[in-house]
């Protein structure tokens, strides 16, 4: 399963790097979404793709979601879930990736 999980990690990349994102967003996101103390202290390692909508609302919405550690897919889901933009006339769509690297 795991095998799988990567497989499709590797075939996924290309197309988030060739997202661009609203720097604002991406700023505000990466900011909140860190390697926790509480993560590094359980060696919690992996990489995460995360398709998600900013929606008309201000709200945010996951799309999809990849991981090969379930611990670290729901830490960036309940990260992206408290966040609110502000109203807009659209809703916006992004895709970030995520390393979580013990050192």
């Amino acid at each position: 399963m795991k095998t799988l999980i990567a497989l499709i990690i590797i075939l996924a990349l290309p197309f988030y790097s060739m997202s661009i994102n609203d720097p604002t967003v991406e700023n505000a996101v990466r900011s909140e979404i860190t390697y926790s103390p509480e993560l590094k202290a359980n060696n919690v390692e992996g990489e995460v793709l995360v398709q998600f909508t900013v929606l008309k609302d201000g709200f945010v919405s996951v799309d999809q979601i990849n991981s090969s550690d379930a611990t670290l897919k729901d830490y960036v889901v309940s990260k992206l879930n408290t966040f609110f933009f502000g109203k807009s006339d659209e809703d916006k769509q992004y895709n970030m990736r995520f390393s979580f690297k013990l050192l």
